[in-house]
């Protein structure tokens, strides 16, 4: 059994009331539609969101989709909204979300095949973890139905596995690899997600145990091509350093040897690869709070300073997370940066989200310098949480209009149930039809 429903979305502000924004930052414009998340009958918990890709099925009326999960329960669900401002919801049921634990991180490989981390899996102190593959099939009466296979699992030896995972090309299967992390492993999975086919074996430089007394605390982790050898490498956070795995396709004996290339930045939270400068090679962002960030232009063999250094003019927190946010068409990406406890809006400890351009920059920036400051208008979000989880998804203007393009929409977490979506002044859409009419 499934369950659908659908909940209607709290408009923030309408279109002419660009000036109306009470906050300090009188320039950004919260649009955001809102929808609570929390299933029935369950405590609240951390929101954890991935965006699926474009809907693409004959007949869709939905503009964007994304998988949602929370970290304090096994709860599994998919939101679909439609063009204007309305999110249907279709949970998994207890059976069909047999996943074993709470979703704390999930990974999506270019062929559509989704993997979910549940790092509290097992009887064992502290506990193993696991993957398992969530298939998803759509029904003629709309909504899904879920399937789940398990993976690999952790041990008293390898706790906390599937902490965090990652998807690439490490080597060179036509599939792709998911990359799967705990507190002591580095698992590359091969064209069978439920099968590990490289591990660093023995190698201290993969020890990532949390550092903030949170055994479940996010690891960073990133894929990308920033080395020579033409695969992409896995860049592991911890320890107060930056650590590339690289795959070895000619090795005999250990295809993914002990790294031997790290940068030491002393804080590591979070990480994404794109293009951030226009040389179409791929860079490396750290965030490094509690106030800054930095962008490594590629490629990174030999390098060990950062080409950008972002600067945050308080120590709140800034670049606990980060993404890319890369619009359809244009070359190179832009860099999102939570600030979760920066003050916003006359709120302390409210937080925001800075978008940041540092294509050609050679000099250092600071929180001032970025192109758009979002945060929570109307003051639903809890203090310190605002964007915990934080990117961009894809929504499919072409339901308003046929002529219209694809467009790239940020969008937040503003606290344990809450996703917010936002447009700014320079952004090319809201995500709302009906703000495209006159």
């Amino acid at each position: 059994m499934r369950a659908t429903k659908t909940l209607m979305l709290v408009m923030l502000a309408s279109l002419g009331c660009a000036g109306c924004n009470p906050s300090s930052f009188n320039s950004i414009l919260d649009k955001a539609p809102v929808a609570s998340f929390t299933p029935p009958g369950s405590s609240t918990g951390s929101l954890f969101v991935l965006p699926l890709p474009l809907p693409s099925e004959a007949g869709t009326t939905s503009a964007a989709r994304m998988l949602v999960a929370r970290n304090n329960s096994s709860y599994v669900g998919v939101a679909d909204f439609d063009m204007n401002g309305k999110v249907t919801l279709t949970e998994a049921s207890a059976a069909e979300a047999n996943i074993g634990g709470s979703v704390y991180s999930a990974a999506m490989r270019a062929d559509g095949t989704i993997i979910v981390g549940t790092p509290q899996v097992g009887t064992t102190d502290p506990r193993g973890g696991r993957v398992s593959t969530l298939s998803l099939t759509g029904t003629p009466v709309g909504g899904y139905t879920y399937a789940v296979q398990r993976g690999i699992e952790g041990g008293a030896g390898l706790p906390h596995l599937g902490i965090s995972v990652a998807a690439g090309n490490v080597t060179g299967i036509a599939s792709g690899n998911f990359v799967v992390v705990g507190d002591n492993t580095v698992q590359v999975l091969g064209a069978d997600p439920r099968t590990a086919i490289a591990t660093p074996s023995g190698c201290a430089a993969v020890q990532l145990g949390s550092t903030t007394g949170d055994l479940y605390a996010f690891r960073p982790i990133a894929v990308g091509d920033l080395l020579a050898g033409g695969l992409d490498e896995v860049v592991l956070g911890g320890q107060g350093k930056v650590t590339f795995v690289q795959y070895d396709p000619a090795s005999t004996t250990n295809p993914l040897p002990c790294p031997t290339k790290s940068i030491t930045l002393g804080s590591v939270a979070s990480l994404a690869v794109d293009y951030f400068n226009n040389d179409l090679i791929p860079d490396l962002a750290v965030g490094a709070p509690p106030d800054k960030v930095y962008v490594f232009f590629g490629p990174l063999d030999g390098v060990t300073t950062p080409s950008v250094t972002i600067t945050n003019s308080t120590a709140t927190g800034f670049g606990q997370r980060i993404a890319s946010y890369r619009v359809p068409g244009q070359a190179w990406a832009q860099l999102m940066v939570a600030d979760p406890a920066g003050a916003a809006g006359g709120r302390s400890g409210a937080g925001r989200v800075m978008l940041f351009d540092v294509s050609g920059t050679v000099a250092g920036l600071t929180d001032a310098n970025a192109l758009a400051t979002l945060f929570d208008s109307n003051q639903d979000a809890e203090p310190g949480l605002f964007g915990a989880n934080l990117g961009a998804v894809m929504f499919n203007t072409q339901l308003c209009a046929p002529a219209a393009a694809i467009q790239l929409v940020p969008w937040a977490t503003n606290n344990t149930d809450v996703l917010t979506f936002f447009n700014y002044p320079g952004a090319s859409f809201d995500p709302r039809c009906f703000a495209l009419k006159p």
